[in-house]
């Protein structure tokens, strides 16, 4: 297939696994030209390009594709979802001309089809589909491709900045475990393209995950979720390894505790507001709704609180403050 005037970023992927099971994000590899240098960091380029202005200028075909290839395996901290990020002024082509790419599983483009309409397109597992949700420009576009190579996963999701197009509809990729380039092809320019990898905080099954949310909402309960190797789900402070992630402890800190201390400057007439404090060695952001707070009176239940609101009425009773792991509703 001989495209001449798509900028097509095509995400090639490997049926073998040369790729280590990873919200937070390691570098992996990518490419900021400045100047007329190429900056390549964790990677090699090959195909027909230059570099002038700061940028990846290419005037190539599929066979002559600027391929950006990783020196390394993905970080071991991986837990199998890759995000490539890239900017690019993206020439239209007609749909007519896109058609399958050859050891590609995942792509990004802008065609305009009989109608004369223009829309964003994403290629998954051998088909072009019209993304919707954001109009192309002239401009540069930053765009992101979320490539999830797990077992029973593998889809990919498409990206303009911070919004998912299609409504946020989820691709499969096919039966492939492994990033082994980020291709560009066609008539255009690249500022950046970048390769990252979502670090594994908790594993359930054999699945690891970047949030307690995740593994939550895959099915886990708090006792099935174990930190990040499978090992455990006990952490060494004796709290459930989910209970540390979400609330952003170490897990290898026997110190670790949570907490509930009085706000200041309690407004709140009829009740006792307190927060969520984890002592011992920090290590993310909490997760926001995940660690929730549940007010008892005896054998009964007052209510269950966020972990930045817990309300304890004022009124006589014995109350106990526990945490509990939940996604809020």
């Amino acid at each position: 297939m001989k495209v001449q005037k798509i900028v097509g970023m095509m995400a090639c992927a490997a049926a073998c696994a040369s790729f280590s099971s990873f919200a937070a994000t390691d570098d992996w590899f990518g490419a900021t030209p400045s100047g007329t240098e190429t900056n390549l960091v964790g990677a090699t380029a090959t195909g027909t390009f230059t570099v002038e202005n700061g940028k990846f200028n290419i005037d190539n075909d599929e066979d002559t594709a600027l391929k950006l290839t990783p020196t390394d395996s993905a970080p071991e901290t991986s837990d199998g979802i890759v995000i490539i990020s890239a900017t690019a002024e993206l020439t239209p082509n007609s749909t007519n001309d896109l058609g399958e790419v050859t050891g590609a599983k995942a792509g990004f483009a802008v065609g305009v089809d009989d109608q004369n309409a223009t829309n964003y397109y994403g290629y998954a597992n051998g088909t072009w589909t019209k993304l919707t949700g954001v109009n192309p420009t002239s401009a540069e576009t930053s765009f992101k491709l979320v490539l999830d190579y797990r077992a029973g996963k593998k889809t990919v999701k498409f990206f303009v900045g911070d919004t998912q197009l299609s409504s946020g509809t989820t691709f499969s990729i096919g039966n492939v475990s492994a990033l082994t380039s980020v291709d560009a092809f066609g008539s255009g320019s690249i500022s950046s393209i970048d390769a990252e990898c979502e670090v594994a905080k908790v594993a359930y099954g054999d699945i690891k995950y970047g949030s307690v949310a995740e593994a939550l909402a895959d099915g886990a309960s708090v006792n099935d979720i174990k930190d990040p190797t499978g090992t455990s789900a006990t952490s060494a402070s004796g709290l459930p390894v989910a209970v540390c992630v979400a609330a952003g402890l170490s897990i290898d800190d026997a110190t670790a505790t949570i907490k509930a201390v009085p706000v200041a400057n309690d407004g709140n007439a009829g009740y006792v507001t307190l927060q969520m404090a984890a002592t011992g060695a920090t290590t993310t952001t909490p997760e926001a709704g995940v660690v929730q707070f549940t007010v008892k009176n005896g054998g009964s239940t007052e209510g269950t609180y966020p972990a930045t609101a817990i309300l304890v009425p004022c009124t006589t009773g014995v109350y106990t403050v526990e945490p509990i792991v939940a996604v809020a509703p």
